[in-house]
């Protein structure tokens, strides 16, 4: 069963298969847990199927003030707390981690396929995001057609821009689109959160 919790890995690797997915959901999965302290065990069964089982633990607070509730609203606690943060992902495994660090952060979060869905919802609702993050290479509309549009529309708020390639050149490119910010793949957490935190705040922010 432990391969089973192995990136890239698929039980089955038979060539009639249809095989979908990149065997990371679980591998994830797995490492979200032992984040938040717990665990995911699994029973299986051949021609039955699987039970899998999440463990983490939860400690309630004993004041409504560590619970982050404040005059009868909740407020997120974290460098992100109550602030909106615009996903353009188009990697649903991505999606899923990125959701899971901001809102521990304490962001609220709102998820996009493609540039191009996340452009729409901009545009209808300019305020309804404090920061972009966007993947550079999506289907649709890529990073650099979202922030060009994004900019040309007069949406002045802070981007991230993520990618796999660490180059200058690539670095440069994601400036001259209009991007606040570029950080690369693998995820760096603690530094994803820093430099939204830092935008958001208007620390760092590049000259109009």
């Amino acid at each position: 069963m432990g391969r089973l919790f192995r990136p890239f890995s698929q039980v089955s690797v038979s060539a009639d298969k249809r095989r979908e997915g990149t065997g990371l959901g679980l591998a994830i999965s797995q490492h979200l847990a032992g984040l938040m302290g717990g665990g995911i065990s699994v029973e299986s069964t051949p021609g039955a199927g699987s039970e899998f089982t999440v463990r983490i633990p939860f400690v309630a607070p004993a004041h409504a003030e560590e619970a982050g509730l404040a005059g009868g609203r909740f407020v997120a606690a974290g460098p992100l707390g109550g602030r909106r943060v615009l996903v353009a992902e188009d990697g649903s495994d991505n999606r899923r981690l990125l959701r899971h660090i901001l809102t521990r952060a304490g962001a609220e979060v709102e998820e996009h396929p493609d540039g191009r869905s996340a452009l729409e919802a901009i545009l209808a609702d300019p305020g309804r995001a404090d920061l972009v993050l966007t993947d550079w290479d999506m289907p649709e509309l890529d990073g650099a057609g979202l922030v060009g549009a994004l900019r040309k529309a007069g949406w002045n708020g802070p981007v991230v821009s993520l990618t796999a390639h660490a180059m200058e050149e690539q670095r440069l490119a994601c400036e001259r689109a209009g991007c606040d910010a570029h950080l690369t793949k693998p995820i760096d957490w603690e530094k994803l959160v820093e430099t939204c935190a830092g935008l958001i705040e208007g620390r760092g922010r590049r000259a109009a």
